[in-house]
């Protein structure tokens, strides 16, 4: 009969090399977890590089939570985010977001990356969140408004793509004219905004084409609006002098950026 080799036992330097291993893989578990249920405060101070910006109240982890959203101080409601894996592959990472008030439901995607952004919203918005803002302008309104589709681009700070639809479901316009208080009756109307030399938007009653208003974001940052012919008959104000209802009759310009 042929003899058995004889059974070497293993070395000290095999076991050494199995418990590096297991202390290797254990970091890697542990490395693993930290990310994937790194909390979503961590967040905090990102937020807070975005001027008058910060992120409160937060629940969740990084990639899949919410917290309150404050900007220029005051409360604009709960944000959440949820992180998509496969926008790493195109090197653009991207978030699904929701942003939720008393007076309006937002959501949609954000995409971030080194001089770029991309930002898609859809909705619903009420008046009540509106007003404030138009105030300055001696203006209010009744309805509600709804974002469809709503796209923008931006490469360095700057909007380079636009494109989508603002409906606004008619009613009450308040505003003042010549130091008096006015009040006039408008139908249902869309902005359909679009992208040429730069931002462009045209209001018009739904339904139809002809031009309410036209507005758009001039490469010197001002933005510039134009009222229609027809816009000033809708308003009881018709502007003297007659002409095609699309001819814009005043324009004016504010800065934005």
């Amino acid at each position: 009969m042929r003899a058995r080799p004889p059974v070497r036992p293993q070395g000290a330097g095999g076991q050494a090399g199995e418990a590096r291993g297991l202390v290797l893989l254990g970091i890697v578990a542990f490395l693993v977890f930290c990310v994937a249920f790194a909390p979503a405060r961590l967040l905090t101070p990102l937020a807070e590089r975005i001027d008058g910006a910060a992120l409160t109240q937060t629940t969740g982890t990084v990639w899949s939570g919410s917290g309150r959203l404050v900007f220029t101080g005051r409360d604009r409601g709960r944000f959440g985010w949820s992180f998509r894996p496969l926008t790493l592959l195109t090197l653009f990472p991207g978030i699904d977001w929701t942003l939720s008030a008393e007076h309006y439901r937002l959501g949609g995607t954000m995409n971030l990356a080194p001089g770029r952004a991309a930002l898609s919203v859809n909705g619903t918005v009420d008046s009540a969140a509106v007003n404030p803002w138009l105030a300055a302008y001696e203006l209010s309104m009744a309805g509600q408004f709804e974002l469809r589709e709503l796209h923008v681009h931006l490469t360095d700070n700057r909007p380079d793509d636009a494109r989508g639809t603002i409906s606004w479901s008619g009613g009450r316009l308040r505003y003042v004219l010549s130091q008096r208080p006015r009040t006039a009756e408008l139908p249902p109307l869309e902005a359909r905004l679009s992208f040429a030399d730069g931002p462009e938007a045209t209001v018009v009653a739904v339904g139809e084409n002809t031009p309410l208003l036209e507005a758009e974001l001039l490469q010197s940052g001002y933005a510039r609006i134009g009222v229609t012919m027809l816009l000033t008959r809708m308003l009881g104000q018709p502007w003297p002098g007659g002409g095609p209802d699309g001819n814009v009759v005043l324009a004016v310009e504010e800065k934005i950026l």
